[in-house]
């Protein structure tokens, strides 16, 4: 793979997440929180966590979560997806992070 990633399911799953970091292939961590604890503005600490081992972050977010989480941990590195966006909001969200400012 050109791009490997681990999919980091669960608060439980946590625990291996120093030993993932320590993986110089492994490109991307895919975190999904699991079910009850979806909203992201909990997780901005190991979210920042991950970003400083220079690993990039797939998170699944809702469109009023998009402003807070880049101001909290910055766009570099980061991979949202909004499967709750329409067209004008996924657009405003793309001229605004989309070159990863």
């Amino acid at each position: 793979m050109d791009y490997p990633f681990y999919h980091l399911d669960g608060v439980g799953a946590n625990k291996h997440l120093d030993s993932l970091l320590e993986i110089t292939e492994l490109k991307a961590i895919q975190w999904v929180p699991g079910a009850g604890k979806e909203r992201l503005d909990q997780w901005y600490e190991l979210i920042s966590y991950i970003l400083s081992h220079q690993k990039s972050v797939q998170v699944y977010a809702e469109v009023d979560e998009v402003d807070d989480l880049v101001k909290a941990v910055g766009a570099k590195g980061l991979l949202i997806i909004c499967d709750s966006a329409n067209n004008e909001e996924s657009q405003r969200l793309m001229e605004k992070y989309g070159d990863g400012s």
